[in-house]
This record gives C-alpha cells, sequence and structure tokens, in this order.
C-alpha cells in the first residue's frame, strides 16, 4: 500500500511539474517526457504493477490536462492510444530490466560471497599443510643429521 501511495505522489509530482512547466515554456513534447519519468521512476524504484498504474496515471493526466479538448478524458484520435501505449510499454520494459539488473546483482552477491568464502577455507587449509610440508621436508633433507628429539617433535 506504501508503493501505490509512493506512486501516486510521484505522479502527482510529475503532472504538477509539467503543468508549470508547460505553462512557462516546456512544449508538448517536453510534457510527455517529465510524465514518462516519473512512470520510469515508478517502475524502477517498485514492481511492474506500480510502474503500470503510473504509466496509466501519466497517459490519462496527458490527456485530462494536456490535449484537447481540456479537461476532459477523450482519446479520439490515433495520437492518444499510441501515448497510452508508450507509456505501458515503457513501464512495463523498465520494470523487467529493473528486476534482471537486480536479479543479477543478487547473482553477484552470492558468487562472490562464495569466492570469498572458498578463499577463507583454502587460507585456513594452507596454513597447517605448510607447517606439515615444512617439517617434512626438514626431516627428508636432514633425517641423518638430527637429533631423536628433533625427529619426533617433526
Amino acid at each position: 500500500m506504501r508503493d501505490i501511495a509512493v506512486t501516486s505522489a510521484i505522479m502527482v509530482f510529475a503532472v504538477l511539474a509539467s503543468w508549470l512547466l508547460s505553462s512557462l515554456f516546456l512544449p508538448m513534447g517536453g510534457t510527455l517526457l517529465i510524465l514518462q519519468l516519473g512512470s520510469v521512476a515508478c517502475a524502477t524504484l517498485f514492481s511492474r504493477f506500480n510502474g503500470i498504474l503510473a504509466a496509466l496515471f501519466g497517459a490519462v493526466s496527458f490527456n485530462f490536462f494536456f490535449t484537447e479538448p481540456l479537461y476532459s478524458v477523450r482519446m479520439t484520435n490515433a495520437d492518444d492510444a499510441v501515448n497510452m501505449a508508450t507509456f505501458i510499454i515503457v513501464a512495463i520494459l523498465t520494470s523487467e530490466l529493473t528486476a534482471f539488473y537486480k536479479k543479477q546483482q543478487t547473482a553477484l552477491r552470492k558468487a562472490q560471497l562464495q569466492a570469498n568464502v572458498l578463499r577463507s577455507v583454502s587460507h585456513d587449509l594452507r596454513t597447517p599443510l605448510s607447517s606439515i610440508i615444512g617439517s617434512m621436508e626438514t626431516l627428508d633433507s636432514y633425517y641423518h643429521s638430527l637429533s631423536d628429539e628433533d625427529k619426533r617433535e617433526l
């Protein structure tokens, strides 16, 4: 529920920013881009559902506030349908790419953890093995010159 509230807040902010900037100087394409940015942000931060919800919010807001007739939701020409489809497609693609990226990051962290454990275990095994090998080489090289006590200790 919190994600939906944040998604709504992001999109309301995007609509307000678009409205303010379009009343000052922003062309229609810039308005679309700001609303699309809000949709992409929601798809990236949350889930596919939130991305699609934001896309629908952005497309309907664009139609309501920025296309003739103003302050009505009428999708009478092909541009309106293309805008709606574009919003939704971009939201779906963004959420899928984000999910793939997060999955890859998790796999990378897991591989790094496994490599660190393997390095640690390898180091822990090498230390006693080195002393055993050193003792065996000493016995092999200096067996006849060592005392019986040194031989037992090695």
